[in-house]
């Protein structure tokens, strides 16, 4: 797999290392070279990681320009307007930053093989005509799982903690919900409990990453488990999973 990296210098450094150390070619490009190098080398995913929507949107055009069907992964810095300019110029597909490696390298191969993550093919709707509660105290992650569900076709409602959670259920009746575990006034597992007695045939998703937790909010009602840090595409395919249930 050859990537070219196009970024701020210093900083990619590391991420450069990451990627080199796992045997894959790395070319490296600033953002004003970015179109040029990508025409010379002809790279098989280009790696974005520019701050700054403007200077990310425009790079990325340029080698849609040049290659309409260019693999482009952005590793985005900022909130959800952000994301969607980055998502419109052409990106398949995104990361916040900062980067788990783990799923850095695992996103690469999915857009290398064109196995579709959630941004990467916004034709497709499987979500289409259903809701999906995000709850999660962390406001940037809500913000890419929100834009990341829209794309996928679903209808959004977020919540930032077990109370809100709760609330939102009751109202919004959605169809699958994802949960976080550790938040403040009321954590997930608790909200999870009174979510199932509102509605013991709710369709909920737990994420903590702490194994005693997880195993808690399934005998809270549960339905399955996610481990942070994940893809959207491996939380949209347990959503499915469970709406066929």
């Amino acid at each position: 797999m050859q990537v070219l990296v196009v970024g701020t210098g210093r900083s990619d450094l590391p991420l450069v290392d990451t990627l080199l150390n796992h045997g894959i070619i790395v070319s490296i490009a600033s953002s004003d070279g970015a179109a040029e190098k990508f025409n010379r080398v002809k790279p098989d995913i280009v790696l974005v990681t520019i701050e700054g929507p403007l200077h990310t949107a425009e790079t990325i055009e340029k080698i849609v320009e040049i290659d309409p069907d260019a693999r482009i992964v952005a590793i985005c810095f900022g909130d959800s307007n952000d994301l969607r300019a980055t998502i419109r110029s052409g990106a398949i597909s995104i990361l916040l930053a900062p980067v788990d490696e783990e799923l850095l390298l695992r996103r690469l191969e999915q857009v290398a093989k064109r196995t579709p993550a959630i941004g990467v093919d916004s034709q497709s709707k499987p979500g289409s005509g259903k809701k999906f509660l995000v709850v999660d105290d962390e406001r940037h992650i809500i913000a890419l799982m929100k834009l990341n569900l829209e794309l996928a076709g679903f209808e959004v409602a977020t919540a930032a903690d077990g109370i809100e959670a709760v609330e939102r259920y009751r109202a919004f009746q959605p169809d699958v919900v994802f949960m976080d575990l550790c938040m403040p006034r009321m954590d997930g597992t608790e909200a999870i409990q009174k979510i199932i007695e509102m509605d013991p045939d709710a369709r909920i998703i737990s994420s903590c990453g702490i194994e005693e937790n997880d195993h808690a909010a399934q005998a809270a009602g549960a339905r399955d488990s996610i481990t942070k840090p994940f893809g959207p595409t491996d939380l949209i395919n347990k959503a499915l999973v469970l709406m066929k249930e």
